[in-house]
């Protein structure tokens, strides 16, 4: 059972960090239209919270789905 519990709240954090990688890179895409320069500080900005959103997730998704083996092995 508290496996079970570890892994709704893992998938919980995968959505909730997904959520903030689209907000981000919306916020990217933004800038980019808006004719901010590629190098200016803003778009720096908002390219490494995206760069380090995704890794989180990815290291999230990594986390989610060794647990759902770990079940599915029970």
């Amino acid at each position: 059972m508290k496996s079970k519990i570890e892994l709704v709240r893992s998938a919980i954090d995968l959505t909730k960090v997904g959520e903030a990688l689209n907000k981000a890179k919306i916020n990217l895409k933004t800038l980019i239209e808006n004719g901010y320069d590629y190098e200016s500080q803003e778009v720096k900005d908002a390219l490494n919270e995206c760069m380090h959103l995704s890794a989180q997730w990815t290291m999230l998704e990594e986390y989610h789905l060794a647990l759902k083996s770990k079940i599915a092995k029970k």
